[in-house]
């Protein structure tokens, strides 16, 4: 399956070929904020944010749904058809490709869901306060997204994002250098850091190559 993940963009971009230039793919009507994409094969994939944007055919054309609530933070999907949205403090499920979405898993107000990661049937969601400097949740699910269970944190600050390199190792990036290390599937978290700055995402294209990108910069690691 091939899997693109955008944090952070303000319009959907798409580069030509290595190190090229990079192109203004496609324009909505009026500026909105784009904050994550996601794509579960060459030609499918959605780009959320203040609206919700979706693709048949590897972007050359995007369309704005009207299946489901925007603003959204957040997206990941398993196939073409299960996937999830994060939208301020609840997290959606839909089973038929975006039809129809259900609300699967509801948090208090002041939460918001950030970054959703799903390894076939278990599922990884994080998020942190809206207005507030800490406070983070962690919750796995191990049927789809049906049920959910809370996992303890080690820290207060903000969880940004989340990604595995394989079935047990995984990793979730926050604020002030944040780095947790998981190496059970999740259920338990070690924190490190890496310097001060905010770090915002990350994502491994397999299980040496990873990036992490920050409010400083872009980290590499092969190892």
């Amino acid at each position: 399956m091939k899997l693109i993940i955008c944090a952070i963009i303000i319009i959907v971009l798409i580069s030509i070929q290595a190190n090229a230039q990079w192109y203004i793919q496609y324009s909505y009507p009026y500026p909105v904020e784009i904050y994550q994409c996601h794509f579960t094969d060459n030609n499918r994939g959605w780009a959320v944010g203040e609206r919700v944007f979706f693709t048949l055919d590897g972007g050359t054309n995007w369309y704005p749904t009207t299946s489901f609530w925007w603003p959204a933070y957040s997206v990941y999907f398993i196939d073409s058809q299960i996937g999830f949205m994060g939208r301020n403090s609840s997290l959606y499920k839909t089973d038929n490709g975006g039809g129809n979405w259900l609300e699967v898993l509801t948090l208090p107000q002041e939460f918001q869901v950030y970054s959703i990661y799903f390894d076939s049937s278990k599922g990884t969601v994080i998020g942190y306060k809206k207005n507030f400097n800490e406070g983070n949740f962690i919750f796995q699910s191990n049927n789809f997204g049906s049920t959910w269970t809370e996992i303890q944190s080690p820290t207060d600050y903000n969880l940004n994002s989340i990604c595995f390199r394989n079935k047990f190792d995984g990793f979730v990036v926050g604020n002030n250098g944040l780095i947790l290390k998981t190496t059970d599937e999740g259920l338990n978290w070690i924190e490190t850091y890496l310097g001060s700055d905010n770090l915002r995402s990350i994502f491994f294209s397999s299980e040496l190559n990873g990036w992490i990108g920050s409010t400083g910069g872009i980290y590499k690691t092969t190892d």
